[in-house]
């Protein structure tokens, strides 16, 4: 379901300080960023981050697979 409120905006989506989504422009004809990468994580916890997204940021979804 689309918010009607925030469809348009830029994204920027960092997971262990890596961007896994780089300043993408959203907006309603493109609603989201299909994108996957393989981390390491040497700290703990996974880390995931929306340095330099619009307000609100935006996470439709995320699939974490432990290899």
């Amino acid at each position: 379901m689309k918010n009607p409120s925030f469809l348009n905006g830029i994204q920027s989506v960092q997971v262990e300080g890596l961007a896994l989504v780089d300043y993408e422009t959203l907006t309603v004809d493109k609603i989201w960023v299909d994108q996957e990468m393989c981390v390491e994580v040497t700290d703990g916890p996974l880390t995931v981050t929306f340095a330099g997204s619009d307000v609100p940021a935006r996470l439709c979804w995320i699939e974490i697979i432990d290899d």
